[in-house]
């Protein structure tokens, strides 16, 4: 029974007693190894922060470049609709523009005939 460890009571009187020789004597010596360490781990802490920093703001880039690439297509899906209705506008209106043309080539002709019919009549009726 000799590895049991030594009752609770035992253990807090010397973490006391521990505590009172520590708060006696003073904090130990730093030496040139802890006081390195430590600022290391001060630049590693400023480093990080960049790096969180630098993260944030890829992250926000990666963001923006998604929502400007499907802005972009978006874009690109007006623009091609409205090429496709401006060729149709544009076959539309050729068609149109040749329905006209012909329509007054006709009507030239009807004129043409009108004016001939009424000279045609006037002549016959000063023949008379």
């Amino acid at each position: 029974m000799g590895c049991m460890p030594p009752p609770r009571d035992e253990l807090l009187r010397r973490l006391r007693a521990d505590f009172r020789q520590s708060a006696l004597i003073g904090p130990p010596p730093e030496d040139a190894q802890v006081i390195a360490m430590r600022e290391v781990r001060s630049e590693l802490a400023g480093v990080a922060d960049i790096l969180k920093t630098t993260g944030e703001q890829i992250i926000t880039m990666a963001k923006l470049a998604a929502s400007t690439v499907g802005n972009l297509e978006r874009v690109y899906q007006e623009t091609s609709a409205l090429r496709h209705s401006l060729v149709d506008f544009k076959q539309e209106s050729a068609r149109a523009s040749g329905r006209l043309e012909t329509l007054t080539k006709w009507l030239i002709v009807f004129t043409s005939a009108v004016v001939l019919l009424t000279v045609a009549l006037v002549v016959h009726d000063l023949t008379r």
